[in-house]
């Protein structure tokens, strides 16, 4: 896995109930961003950025992808909320 920049590799799909892990416990690599799609239904996310708050919430549907983060590589994501 590349450290320090974009990552492309693709995450498995995830069954229902179970759980997603995203990021790094890899020392000072942090993640500022990630994309997130669904084959069915609709997910929305609000991330909370360092130093910057929770953002507003964004939603994608079947097929499309929506961002969630910050482009600016001082600030990273610390947590996410997902509804599905």
């Amino acid at each position: 896995m590349e450290v320090g920049g974009w990552q492309t590799g693709v995450w498995p799909s995830v069954k229902d109930n179970a759980d997603l892990y995203m990021g790094t416990t890899a020392g000072s690599d942090a993640m500022s961003g990630f994309t997130i799609g669904v084959k069915a239904g609709t997910i929305c996310q609000t991330v909370h950025v360092h130093s910057v708050g929770w953002m507003s919430k964004r939603c994608t549907t079947p097929g499309k992808w929506v961002y969630a983060g910050t482009n600016d590589l001082s600030l990273w994501t610390e947590a996410v909320r997902f509804t599905v």
